[in-house]
């Protein structure tokens, strides 16, 4: 059974074309059998949005242990869900209020049991704190990062260590002091790069759960409806 996920607004959205050599999240017209769904929303303009699974099960994403999914397809599902997010703000900025409804296959002319309030924020996992503005005990949280700096002329700054930097006479080693700017340094990877274990403890991430009330198991009641606001 195939969780369905539905978006509609005032105004048309826009649609995301699904590519089968490299599945992700999409955004298609309603097939004819789908077309019962209209009634759930307020608006009209009604949009499918799949993940990478073709259908909404791979938006699902935190409500079970890391180990019990297949390598890589937390990643997967992470992708999805931050795609999904994008897509929300950037046609917030175009057609205002969005509108969502989820149900499991065959439920799509059912009363929604849930109603929600969410921002494009819900869906994704935050971005990573620059490595510039982190302070001296979040530095080297996950990865990219790193405590110090090399300062001096032309590419003093691409040393990531004080031995390498120190013996380039133009370039100085200075390292995290008292005061409250840091000097870390580095390229820090997106929030999505991290594995849940490791997304909890990198400044500025945070283990997002998905957004649909779970977790959506097979025969449970999984109705659900949203409304999408820049914030709440």
């Amino acid at each position: 059974m195939c969780l369905m996920v539905y978006i509609a607004a005032h105004g048309a959205l826009r649609k995301v074309d699904w590519v089968e050599a490299a599945p992700a999240f999409y955004v298609a017209d309603l097939s004819p059998d789908e077309r019962r769904v209209d009634s759930q929303f307020r608006t009209g303009n009604v949009v499918y949005a799949g993940s990478y699974e073709g259908c909404g099960c791979g938006f699902q994403y935190g409500e079970y242990p890391a180990e019990s999914y297949e390598p890589g397809e937390l990643r997967q599902r992470r992708d999805s869900l931050d795609a999904f997010a994008k897509y929300l703000r950037a046609e917030l900025s175009r057609v205002g209020t969005i509108e969502v409804f989820a149900c499991w296959d065959g439920d799509q002319g059912l009363e929604p049991v849930h109603h929600r309030t969410l921002t494009p924020a819900a869906l994704g996992a935050g971005r990573p704190s620059e490595c510039a503005v982190r302070s001296p005990k979040d530095c080297e949280a996950g990865s990219g990062c790193h405590a110090g700096v090399c300062t001096g002329p032309g590419n003093c700054s691409s040393y990531s260590d004080e031995s390498s930097c120190n013996v380039r006479s133009a370039c100085a080693w200075q390292s995290a002091g008292c005061q409250w700017t840091s000097h870390c340094s580095g390229t820090v990877p997106p929030c999505s790069a991290y594995s849940v274990t490791d997304c909890a403890n990198v400044a500025g991430c945070a283990v997002s759960v998905s957004p649909w009330p779970g977790p959506m198991r097979v025969g449970r009641t999984a109705r659900f409806a949203a409304r999408v606001h820049e914030r709440v």
